[in-house]
């Protein structure tokens, strides 16, 4: 919706996810661990997987590179 003055954005809470939400972002706010992350070169194929219609990777890294890149 909207960034902070330094330029960040959070997560927002989708219920009962607040520790997982503030880990993730801990996690983001650690330059090397984002790098790396970031720069990773997984070579597993996508798992899609439909749900509610929609089809989605569920991949864990391909879901934490994604989130990562949205923050």
């Amino acid at each position: 919706d909207g960034r902070s003055w330094n330029g960040y954005c959070g997560i927002k809470n989708l219920g009962a996810v607040c520790y997982m939400n503030s880990m993730m972002q801990q996690f983001y706010n650690v330059p090397t661990f984002r790098y790396c992350l970031l720069a990773a070169n997984d070579v597993i194929a996508q798992d899609l997987q439909s749900y509610n219609g929609q089809t989605i990777d569920d991949n864990f890294l391909h879901q934490m590179m994604s989130m990562f890149g949205f923050l």
